[in-house]
């Protein structure tokens, strides 16, 4: 059963025999690794809450069954000729957009960053946009970072800028009974499902694709030598990694050169503090973006949770053993994306890679 919620009064419900709840229409939600993800729906003048539920007021949230799918607010809405609202909904990691972080200099561990920079967003938002600090997972988090933000931006893009650009991962919000709680992750919970997704059973349409948009297999490393950096600097002051790399500007990846060639990428280091660090950022980088066999499948797909409660539900960041034997294929991959229609469960879609 789906589930909408505005300010924790019940909107919505897949199941609910009270016919005014059948004046919201179109329901459907989204949720990807490493982003807000988002809802929206359609609402009749007739329902109760159609003047209740304001833009960037209104917290909103969906559930399936008694699990959280969905927290955030309202965005955007619009209405047609006969007053039918349509809205818009963004999850709860943008309300990081709602307050600014303060230049500073200085290096700090990536923890104490972190924590700095929620600390000044709380200062400046409502309670029910606050965050406390969660889990911190990645190696890096005891290690010092320069946080040379040079001029105002939004908390989200500093902590993109300066933690998820430098050291990967994902920060994902989690709620709980005491609030809301940001967690900075290495990599995202999985486990093996037992729900597996195969054709005949619960397998509905499969799309399979090579995700090389932003394919690269040779990496030209730069950055910006610090200012109490001891050493020859060039005359053009950039940092490379030629000096502890044996001449070699370029990392390359030899197995991905055999498969798609010599396609370069030049990537922008923020702060490092010698050719050193340099290279050993730029070999993380490479790690975590250049995938040797990068194939995802979008699946159409009947959730069987939906049937019998005691089958797992899709979750995101969990793994499923995807079986078509009309098309050859029998792989396992971690749900990366979910989109699901309440009102229509048999179109939920799933992007696994």
């Amino acid at each position: 059963m789906f589930s909408i919620y505005a300010d924790d009064v019940l909107v919505f419900s897949s199941r609910d025999p009270n016919a005014t709840m059948r004046h919201i229409t179109s329901p459907q939600a989204n949720g990807e690794i490493g982003r807000a993800g988002g809802l929206t729906f359609t609402i009749l003048p007739t329902h109760p809450a159609y003047s209740t539920i304001r833009k960037f007021k209104t917290k909103i949230t969906a559930k399936l069954n008694t699990r959280l799918i969905f927290i955030g607010r309202v965005i955007d809405d619009s209405k047609d000729i006969y007053n039918v609202r349509k809205v818009t909904c963004e999850g709860a990691l943008s309300f990081l957009l709602d307050s600014v972080q303060s230049p500073r200099p200085g290096n700090v561990t990536v923890r104490h960053f972190l924590t700095s920079c929620l600390a000044e967003h709380n200062q400046q938002v409502e309670d029910s946009k606050k965050f406390t600090i969660g889990n911190v997972t990645i190696p890096e988090a005891e290690e010092e970072i320069n946080q040379n933000i040079d001029s105002y931006q939004d908390t989200k893009s500093a902590l993109e800028k300066f933690l998820v650009g430098v050291y990967g991962g994902y920060l994902v919000v989690r709620t709980e009974a005491s609030g809301n709680y940001i967690d900075y992750l290495k990599e995202y919970p999985t486990t093996q499902s037992a729900q597996e997704i195969r054709l005949k059973k619960n397998l509905l349409d499969i799309t399979q694709k090579e995700s090389v948009a932003n394919i690269f297999t040779i990496l030209l490393p730069v950055g910006k030598y610090p200012d109490d950096y001891v050493g020859q600097i060039p005359e053009d002051g950039v940092m490379d990694i030629s000096s502890v790399n044996g001449g070699n500007k370029y990392i390359e990846h030899t197995g991905s050169i055999a498969k798609y060639g010599r396609i370069v990428r030049v990537e922008q280091f923020n702060n490092p503090k010698s050719p050193q660090e340099l290279l050993t950022a730029a070999q993380a980088f490479m790690a975590r973006h250049l995938d040797p066999n990068p194939t995802h499948l979008t699946v159409k797909v009947i959730d069987l949770h939906l049937l019998d409660n005691s089958i797992e539900q899709f979750i995101l960041g969990n793994k499923y053993r995807i079986i078509s034997d009309s098309n050859n294929i029998d792989i396992t991959l971690t749900l990366v994306a979910i989109k699901w229609d309440f009102q229509n469960p048999e179109n939920t879609e799933l992007t696994l890679e």
